[in-house]
């Protein structure tokens, strides 16, 4: 299973409570439906106005995503592993020390909650290990943004999350945060006077 994690148009935040909660019902619903015609496996979890979506087909979800009305962006998780700093690091190198090699990256951390590790120790540690592994750190215009996201505890999903964002090469795929960008929510222009 591979996970997604998946953030709503902008727009949302701005709601009051009620209708906020409005949008990401019918968002979810959007996209368990897109899921089920594309013969996808889905398991979905609202969380921090995010929506975490386990799958058993990443393509088949990366292909239809992007056509679900009221997504912002989302990313394809390629490492999980326990919140401490070695976890981190282990996990960070085995995926992306390859990519980094002879390329110009940055490691850019988020804590989705107050509490855990340190965002400045997970980017200069994880950072560190990369430039080791051959990486050329650029923290103004990286080809690769590593992105170590600590969401806590978000009903099954526990713990870190390394997402690959950035540039990438035009022959190589690679998921990235940053292509994956969707329609957000658009309001509907007001009817003229009379119209039926």
């Amino acid at each position: 299973m591979s996970l997604v994690i998946i953030r709503p148009a902008a727009e949302v935040g701005t709601k009051s409570r009620q209708t906020r909660s409005h949008f990401q019902q019918h968002l979810r619903r959007n996209i368990a439906i897109a899921l089920r015609r594309a013969s996808a496996s889905r398991t979905l979890v609202q969380d921090f106005g995010r929506v975490y979506l386990e799958t058993d087909r990443p393509e088949a979800a990366l292909r239809v995503l992007p056509r679900v009305f009221g997504i912002g962006n989302f990313s394809l998780v390629e490492a999980e592993c326990a919140p401490t700093p070695e976890a981190i690091f282990a996990a960070g190198v085995q995926t992306f020390a390859e990519r980094v090699r002879g390329r110009r990256f940055a490691v850019r951390a988020k804590r989705i909650r107050r509490e855990g590790i340190s965002t400045q120790l997970i980017n200069e540690g994880l950072g560190g290990l990369l430039k080791e592994a051959g990486g050329i750190v650029d923290l103004d215009d990286p080809e690769i943004t590593v992105t170590v996201a600590n969401n806590g505890f978000v009903g099954g999903f526990n713990g870190f999350y390394i997402i690959p964002d950035g540039t990438v090469p035009p022959a190589k795929v690679e998921f990235s945060q940053s292509s994956y960008h969707a329609v957000p929510f658009a309001v509907p222009a007001p009817r003229p006077a009379g119209a039926p």
